[in-house]
């Protein structure tokens, strides 16, 4: 009897046993996470610019460079990367990565090597490392107009320059934005950059071997108001509370004075990027830098006030203001056309 029992218990142990699922577990892998997120200063730089690399982190993949010289001019530029644990690739390049502590060091295949700090809860962000600027509106300049130099601003009226291949002369032209059409016109000099504070337009010039002028109106005559040539002249604009009157030449140089003068450079904007610099208001001064606007002071040295984005599909040839409008020349790369922008910095 014990026999059987021992027989049947066996049986049915082995039944039970043929009835079981079989349970596989499953282990999820994760790969080792980069640690080369966040925003890093570069150090041991030969450069006297402060360079930051923000590797985000938000699925996009874009490493941010963003740079500030030494009297604050601000750029951005953002290229693709990939990260693994202990290693970066960007800009056809594979660096190898190893971070102690709170420095990063980045090492390329051949000799070139970088390091970095951490910059803990940095007080910017891609984001809001320029200004913001915004267009208030937009138009095409009339036949002929490619790319005009500073002018002067009355309200809806722009004092244009350019030259008329008719007549083979340099002519300013009075435009109205609002009827879009010339109301007048005169002959000047040459390539002309204009200003106005009513009744007065002021006009420097391109070319060599001119005095700066201003005229009562479009057709009175023409009066130095420089006691000297001031020669490749890019633009003209004025203080309108000092009386200061500021001429930027082709060289990169912004000269200064009143009425009568001689006209000294009161600084040299060589190695600034500087393409336009014209007086705003409050005593600052704006200026392009390729594609981009900055505000600044200057007070025997230059100090840059603010940096202001650049406007998507757009590239910048020219900037005017009267201290109240600001407008500028740009050519539009989506429709293939140059157009008159009117910005406002925010």
């Amino acid at each position: 009897m014990i026999i059987k029992n021992a027989v049947l218990l066996s049986c049915i142990l082995m039944l039970l046993n043929a009835c079981k699922k079989e349970v596989t577990i499953k282990e999820e892998y994760n790969p080792p996470q980069p640690e080369i997120y966040g925003t890093w200063r570069m150090i041991a730089n030969n450069s006297t610019d402060t360079v930051y690399y923000v590797f985000t982190n938000d699925g996009a993949n874009i490493l941010q460079y963003l740079q500030v010289d030494t009297v604050g001019f601000r750029t951005i530029r953002g290229v693709a990367y990939w990260a693994s644990k202990n290693q970066v690739y960007y800009s056809n390049t594979l660096w190898n990565y190893k971070i102690t502590s709170d420095t990063l060091s980045l090492s390329e295949i051949t000799t070139i090597n970088l390091k970095f700090v951490r910059v803990k809860n940095p007080g910017f962000t891609p984001e809001n490392w320029l200004s913001d600027i915004s267009v208030i509106s937009k138009f095409t300049l009339p036949k002929n107009f490619t790319d005009p130099p500073t002018f002067g601003i009355d309200g809806p009226i722009l004092y244009l320059s350019r030259y008329n291949d008719n007549v083979s002369k340099y002519y300013v032209y009075k435009y109205n934005i609002v009827s879009k059409k010339y109301e007048d016109s005169i002959e000047v000099l040459g390539l002309a950059s204009t200003y106005f504070i009513s009744p007065n337009i002021y006009y420097s010039y391109g070319s060599n071997n001119f005095y700066l002028h201003k005229s009562n109106g479009l057709h009175s005559a023409l009066t130095p108001i420089s006691s000297a040539f001031v020669n490749s002249s890019k633009n003209i604009s004025v203080n309108k509370l000092t009386g200061d009157i500021y001429a930027y030449s082709y060289w990169n140089e912004l000269k200064s004075g009143k009425e009568g003068d001689f006209f000294n450079t009161i600084y040299d904007f060589s190695g600034r990027g500087c393409s336009n610099v014209v007086y705003f208001k409050d005593d600052e001064f704006l200026c392009l830098r390729g594609n981009n606007i900055s505000r600044m002071k200057i007070n025997g040295s230059l100090k840059v006030v603010a940096s202001y984005d650049f406007i998507v599909n757009y590239g910048f040839y020219s900037l005017s203001t009267n201290g109240d409008d600001i407008y500028v020349f740009a050519y539009n790369y989506v429709e293939n056309k140059f157009e008159l922008l009117k910005v406002k910095l925010n």
